[in-house]
Order: C-alpha cells, then structure tokens, then sequence
C-alpha cells in the first residue's frame, strides 16, 4: 500500500443521519409542515431516487452503464426540496432549505481521533481525499481542519459521484499509483465500500454506530470502529 484515500463527511467530518434529521426538523417548522424532522428526511431521501433518476443515474445499478449527466449538490438537493414541497403541497424555500443543510455541513468538526491518526500514518503513506461533496463545503472544512493531504477531490471537480469506477481510478491516477496501492476509507458500504471495490482499490468499512454491513453489497478489506482502527494494520500498532 502507497497511499491512502479517505471520504470526508462521517468519515472524518463528525456527520450522522442525526444531523440531517435535525436540519429537517428546523425545515419542518419554518415551512408548518407539521410532521417530525425525521419523516421529513425519509420523505426527502425517496424523492432524492426520483432525482437520480431524472438526471440518468440508476439507484439499483449506480456502478453500471453510460456516467450520467452530472449535477452539483446545490442543484439536486435543491430539487430534491422543491420536490418534497410539491408531494406535501406545500410551496416552500428549497434554495434556503438546502442552504440550511450546507451551513451544517460546513460547520462539522472532524472526529475527535482524525488528526492524531493521520499524523501517524503522514510519514508513511501519501494522504488524500475523496468525497462526494460541493467544493463550497468540502474545502472549507478541510482547511479548517488543516487535514495533510496532498490531493483533494471532490464530486464537483471530478463531475462523477461514488460509487462510479471513474472518480476513484482518477483519484488513482492522480496520485501516480495503481488502483491497487490506494487503500479508500469510509462510513458507506454503498458509494465508499461498493464504489473502491468495483474499481479494483482496498476499502476499508468505518463502522462508528455498529450498522450491520448490507449482505449483497462487497465486503470490505477490513472494518474498523473508528480511524484509530487503521493503525494496527497500517502501522503495525496496538490499538488501545
């Protein structure tokens, strides 16, 4: 292993469905929706299919066929609301609704063990990122962070999402090292775990909140608890 890469967003950046559902529970308010912020986030998920699928890309074959026509966050997360407001006939803000969710984001903090694991593994192996994100909210959390890494992609830049092969052998090249020399860590089993494998890198699962790993889905290399869960196979360290 030359190098790895890490997702951002609930892999380093302390972000949860909890989160979200908070965001949704404010939107639920401004707008008198009158239903919890978490069947909000259910109803806004489900039509977040329908947008995928309008812009090309297939929910239950997301790996396969042509890439499909490229969308920022901002436009289909917006969408996404404009949509979830129509099914509840409600005409909402989706430009301030997205916006609330954006202003989350770019206030996450990074898991309380992120620096202290990448100062341990920055001396051995070359660090970079790859997250499916809007620049306008990844870029400031890395440098507020001041995360070491060498390479920052994101889904904008690259114009592709995980789980495409595309993104992560880019990422690969970019780096100058096989896809097989790239070991990719996240929190998804479906866009970080399913996408690195399919395009031929390790992956390793970040399993924070012990989920059950979906059974048709490709295993990872190795799972861990959290970050400090690398270094006893990359550096050779007991964690404690």
């Amino acid at each position: 292993m030359r190098a790895i890469a890490f997702d951002c967003f609930g892999t380093l950046a302390e972000v949860s469905d909890e989160h979200f559902i908070d965001v949704m529970g404010t939107v639920a308010l401004q707008h008198e929706l009158d239903i919890p912020g978490k069947d909000l986030f259910e109803r806004w998920l489900a039509m977040g299919k329908e947008v995928w699928r309008a812009w090309g890309r297939d929910p239950e074959h997301p790996t396969g066929g042509p890439e499909p026509r490229f969308g920022t966050y901002m436009e289909l997360w917006t969408e996404q609301f404009r949509r979830t407001f129509l099914a509840l006939e409600r005409e909402g803000d989706a430009a301030g609704a997205y916006a609330l969710m954006v202003a989350r984001l770019r206030a996450a903090e990074p898991y309380p063990e992120v620096q202290e694991v990448l100062a341990a593994l920055h001396p051995r192996y070359r660090l970079c990122l790859l997250s499916n994100a809007d620049d306008e909210w990844l870029y400031p959390f890395v440098e507020r962070a001041k995360l070491p890494f060498e390479l920052v992609v994101s889904s904008e830049s690259a114009r592709s999402y995980k789980p495409r092969g595309a993104i992560f052998l880019d990422t690969a090249r970019a780096m100058r090292v096989e896809p097989a020399e790239l070991l990719y860590v996240g929190d998804s089993p479906f866009a970080d775990v399913l996408g690195a494998k399919h395009a031929g890198l390790p992956a390793v699962w970040v399993n924070r909140y012990g989920a059950t790993y979906p059974e048709k889905l490709p295993r990872p290399d190795l799972e861990v608890r959290d970050l400090r869960g690398l270094l006893p196979a990359l550096l050779g360290e007991r964690a404690d």
